[in-house]
């Protein structure tokens, strides 16, 4: 899906800098924008850069539901069926 997180959140910062830079710009703005500035960055920290350990977290838990996905019946309802299909479609774009 795009824009993912992580480019809107370097969307957003440019877009920042950029206001910071103008001329004239009020120290009051500029402070605000500093502000939220930091508070971009920090979301990018948490939401972006995750820590090691859930990255690790993430791994095996992917690889867990990937086991899951190609065990899954396949069902006689077509909807079910669809999300079988999308389910092992997306499990081989990233094979363990």
């Amino acid at each position: 899906m795009r824009p993912t997180p992580e480019e809107t959140l370097i969307g957003a910062t440019a877009l920042l800098r950029s206001v910071l830079d103008e001329p004239g710009l009020p120290t009051v703005a500029a402070e605000t924008v500093t502000d939220v500035l930091r508070m971009l960055d920090q979301a990018h920290r948490v939401f972006v850069d995750l820590p090691p350990f859930l990255a690790e977290d993430n791994e095996r838990m992917r690889v867990l539901l990937a086991e899951l996905i190609r065990e899954l019946p396949v069902a006689e309802l077509p909807a079910r069926q669809r999300i079988h299909s999308y389910l092992v479609e997306r499990t081989e774009l990233n094979p363990i």
